[in-house]
């Protein structure tokens, strides 16, 4: 199965639809990459680290999708 969010498919603890878990996914990575932008753009970080950081949480996440760690209502 591909880390994609395409791909989660399934429901936690009867609460989430799998629209809502596609959402808040896709909000935490733009949240992430726009303050990753930020510090770019202040010399923190070069795009090349910030995109290596952006792909750790979208990993990250993907695995407390599917591990059932992320509640969502």
């Amino acid at each position: 199965m591909s880390d994609s969010p395409r791909n989660i498919h399934f429901i936690l603890k009867g609460e989430v639809s799998n629209l809502n878990i596609y959402d808040y996914y896709l909000e935490e990575i733009k949240k992430e990459s726009l303050m990753l932008a930020e510090k770019v753009s202040q010399g923190i970080y070069t795009v090349d680290e910030s995109l290596e950081l952006l792909d750790q949480k979208r990993k990250k996440l993907g695995e407390e999708i599917e591990n059932g760690l992320v509640q969502t209502k």
